[in-house]
C-alpha cells in the first residue's frame, strides 16, 4: 500500500501536491495551466518509485550486494518480479560511478546512473552556493530550473539560507525537473536530508517558467542538457536543451539574475557573444580538469550587461578566485625567461589553462614563459594566490645521450611529464629508465627563453621538487 500524502517527507509532499494540482487543474485557469504532459499521478508513482516497504528492501539489497558488479546482478535477477530490483542495481551502478564525487552528503538514492555523471560534485556544488550567496545576498526566492538529483539546488539553498536574518530565515525554493523518476528522486533525497524548503515540480522548465505567475525569483540556476535526441554530446549553446541564449526576455520577466552552468568545451569569447547579459564568467576546475563554465547573467537592465567586458573568474573550491577581463589580458604582453636551479616553475590550473590569462600573468606578476608555445612559467620566488601550482627547480639538464645514459643512477624514481616535447611521457620515462613516484617530477620541455630565436630553442629536462 502506498503511503498517504501526509506521510510523505515535506519535500516529496510538495512535489506530489503540486503535480496533482496540475493534473486536475482547469484548462484555462489556475497556477499551473495544463502545459505539462508529465504530471505525476498515483499510477506514475507506482510505476517509477518504490514505496516505503520496497525502499527498505531495496536498501537491504544494496547493502548485501555492494561488492557485486551491476552487470552480474542484472543477469542474476533478470527474471525477478520485484519492481524495485532494477532501481536497486542502477543505484549500485551509480555508487560506483560517483566515486568521491559526493563525500559529506551523498544522495540517499541514485537510480539513474547518467544523472550521476551529469551532476556537480559536492565540492563544485558548494562553490555554486558560495557564488550564489555573493551575487544574490538576502535572496528569499530561488528556482533551480534543471534539478536532476538536486545536488546544486541543495547547496545553493543552504548557502542562501545562511545569509538570511530575521524570523523568516529560509529561502522559498522551487526545483523543476522534467523526468518523473528524477523529480521523485530529488524530492525523496531532500526529504531524507531534512531539507524542507524546496518544492519539487515535475515539468519542462521553460514552459513552467513561462506560465509561472508569482513574484519574480531573486535567483535562478540552470544547467541545460548537453546531449541531443540521439544521446550524443553537444557543445554549442544553441544545441543544448533549453537554449539559454534564447531565454533572455523570459528571464528578464521571471528571474532576472541567473547562474547558467555550461560546457567547459565552449569558447569563452563566443560564449560572451552568445550571452551578452553575462556580467561574470567563472571557469571552474576541481584540481584535475576544467569542469564547467558558469555564466552569471543579469537581465535587470541594459546597464547591467557586460558581454565581452564581463569579468572572467578562474575558480575552484580549493583556492581564491583569480579575476581579469579579456581586455586586460589583450593589452598585456608575454615575456620569456629561462628556468634555472633555485628558481620556481609555475603550472597554471586546468581552469587557468582554459581561461588563458597568460600575458597578464607576465605583466601583472612578473612571471616569464619558458617558450612562446608552452604555458609553463618561471619566477625567482613564489607568488601567492595564483591559480596553479608551484614547483622548485632542482636542476635543468640538456636532453642529450650522455645525460640520458646516467639519469637513472642519479634520479631513480620520479613522475614524468612532457610539454611541447618530441616524445610522449611514456616514451621519455622508458628512455630515462626510471620508476614513477617519489618527491621529484621530470618534465621534458622545449626551451626558448629571453633573447633566443626559434632556431636556438632546445629540448631539456626540468628536475622539479613537487
Amino acid at each position: 500500500m502506498r503511503p498517504s500524502l501526509s506521510a510523505l517527507p515535506r519535500a516529496r509532499y510538495g512535489l506530489t501536491f503540486l503535480l496533482l494540482q496540475l493534473t486536475h487543474a482547469p484548462q484555462t485557469s489556475g497556477f499551473f495551466p495544463t502545459f505539462a504532459a508529465h504530471a505525476v499521478s498515483s499510477q506514475t508513482m507506482n510505476q517509477y518509485f518504490p514505496n516505503s516497504d520496497e525502499m527498505a528492501s531495496l536498501r537491504r539489497f544494496v547493502a548485501d550486494n555492494a561488492a557485486e558488479l551491476p552487470e552480474r546482478l542484472r543477469l542474476k535477477y533478470h527474471s525477478d518480479g520485484r519492481p524495485w530490483i532494477p532501481m536497486a542495481i542502477s543505484h549500485l551502478e551509480s555508487l560506483r560511478k560517483s566515486g568521491r564525487k559526493f563525500i559529506e552528503w551523498s544522495p540517499a538514492f541514485m537510480p539513474v546512473p547518467l544523472s550521476v555523471e551529469q551532476a556537480s560534485s559536492e565540492k563544485v556544488a558548494a562553490l555554486h552556493g558560495r557564488i550564489a550567496a555573493a551575487i544574490a545576498p538576502g535572496c528569499r526566492r530561488f528556482v533551480d530550473l534543471t534539478c536532476g538529483l538536486g545536488i546544486d539546488c541543495r547547496a545553493i539553498v543552504e548557502a542562501l539560507d545562511a545569509g538570511i536574518e530575521g524570523p523568516e530565515s529560509r529561502v522559498e525554493a522551487f526545483a523543476i525537473e522534467m523526468s518523473p523518476l528524477l523529480a521523485l528522486t530529488a524530492a525523496f533525497n531532500f526529504g531524507e536530508a531534512g531539507v524542507e524548503n524546496i518544492e519539487v515540480v515535475e515539468a519542462e522548465c521553460r514552459s513552467w517558467l513561462e506560465y509561472y505567475i508569482g513574484e519574480p525569483f531573486g535567483l535562478a540556476f540552470i544547467d541545460p542538457a548537453r546531449r541531443g535526441a540521439d544521446g550524443a554530446r553537444v557543445y554549442n549553446i544553441h544545441d543544448c536543451s533549453p537554449d539559454v541564449a534564447t531565454m533572455g526576455e523570459l528571464f528578464a520577466r521571471k528571474a532576472p539574475l541567473v547562474m547558467a552552468k555550461l560546457s567547459p568545451m565552449l569558447d569563452i569569447t563566443q560564449t560572451l557573444r552568445d550571452l551578452p547579459a553575462t556580467v561574470s564568467l567563472h571557469v571552474v576546475d576541481d584540481g584535475s580538469e576544467c569542469r564547467e563554465l558558469l555564466a552569471v547573467l543579469d537581465y535587470r537592465g541594459l546597464e547591467c550587461a557586460a558581454g565581452l567586458d564581463a569579468e572572467i573568474v578562474v575558480d575552484s573550491a580549493d583556492r581564491p578566485p583569480f579575476r581579469f577581463t579579456l581586455a586586460e589580458n589583450a593589452s598585456a604582453s608575454v615575456e620569456l625567461g629561462d628556468p634555472a636551479a633555485g628558481r620556481w616553475l609555475f603550472e597554471p590550473s586546468p581552469a587557468a589553462m582554459k581561461a588563458a590569462p597568460f600575458a597578464l600573468l607576465c605583466s601583472r606578476f612578473g612571471l616569464r614563459k619558458i617558450h612562446p608555445n608552452t604555458n609553463l612559467f618561471v619566477a625567482d620566488s613564489v607568488v601567492e594566490g595564483l591559480p596553479g601550482k608551484w614547483m622548485e627547480i632542482v636542476e635543468v639538464l640538456p636532453f642529450a645521450s650522455n645525460v640520458i645514459k646516467g639519469f637513472a643512477s642519479r634520479y631513480g624514481r620520479a613522475d614524468v611529464a612532457v610539454r611541447n616535447f618530441p616524445l610522449t611521457a611514456a616514451q621519455l620515462g622508458a628512455r630515462l629508465k626510471i620508476k614513477s613516484g617519489g618527491l621529484l617530477r621530470v618534465v621534458g620541455v622545449t626551451l626558448r627563453g629571453s633573447g633566443r630565436t626559434a632556431s636556438q630553442q632546445s629540448q631539456s629536462l626540468l628536475i622539479l621538487r613537487k
